[in-house]
């Protein structure tokens, strides 16, 4: 069973982030997998990711899936769930900040559906930048639910209107967000949390190198729905 080394229960609009260092004992093996993998433009897969993407070894996403299930279950607390739909991908930041767009400066959630969770699995060290959570300074909102979408997406356009958002990776802190914590990328640890937070990758501008994943911001990522058991 993965321990948790940190957790942090009870904030954030009772959102928890969890947190597991040392999470599989062997990350070169991942690395050396993603190294062998070919990546795709994240744009041409569909997604809104500022870079490239390679799939998962699917006995990896099996075995984390197994091990996070009980963990979100009792941090969330859920109650009693099973795993639903489950995709992965590595993922390896690689844009330059001059070619982000507007949603690509700004934090994101992955979803508003309460039941899905964000998995980071941090396959560099420190110094390509961690994870930020953050508040929307008009509305106050950490989290997006469904019944909060439309009225957070009309308050961001009119802002969006009216100021420019600089061409750099979402900033510590600006005058639309406020960053309430972060996680600090470190080589192995994980971190779960609801895709209906509000994130961003707290990045430097890509490297030269930024395409290879044994020297690039390498990360795994995970997107778990979860259904109630009966």
């Amino acid at each position: 069973m993965i321990a948790p080394d940190e957790t942090r229960p009870t904030c954030w609009e009772e959102s928890p982030m969890a947190i597991f260092d040392r999470a599989t004992g062997q990350p070169g093996r991942l690395i050396e997998h993603a190294a062998r993998s070919r990546f795709e433009s994240a744009a041409s897969l569909g997604s809104g990711y500022p870079g490239h993407f390679a799939p998962l070894p699917m006995d990896y996403i099996m075995s984390m899936v197994e091990r996070l299930i009980p963990v979100i279950s009792e941090r969330f607390r859920t109650g009693p769930i099973r795993p639903g739909r489950v995709r992965g991908n590595f993922s390896l930041l690689t844009t330059s900040c001059s070619e982000l767009n507007v949603l690509q400066r700004i934090p994101h959630v992955d979803s508003a559906d309460p039941m899905q969770f964000a998995v980071v699995h941090y396959l560099c060290t420190s110094e390509h930048g961690g994870t930020g959570f953050f508040r929307h300074r008009s509305t106050g909102y950490e989290i997006l639910t469904p019944e909060r979408v439309p009225h957070y997406n009309a308050v961001l356009d009119s802002e969006l209107a009216q100021d420019a958002i600089s061409a750099a990776y979402v900033a510590a802190d600006d005058a639309l967000f406020a960053l309430t914590t972060s996680c600090e990328a470190m080589m192995d640890r994980l971190i779960v949390y609801r895709s209906a937070r509000l994130h961003g990758a707290l990045a430097q501008a890509p490297s030269q190198d930024a395409l290879d994943p044994r020297k690039g911001r390498l990360t795994a990522n995970l997107f778990l729905h979860c259904i109630q058991r009966d």
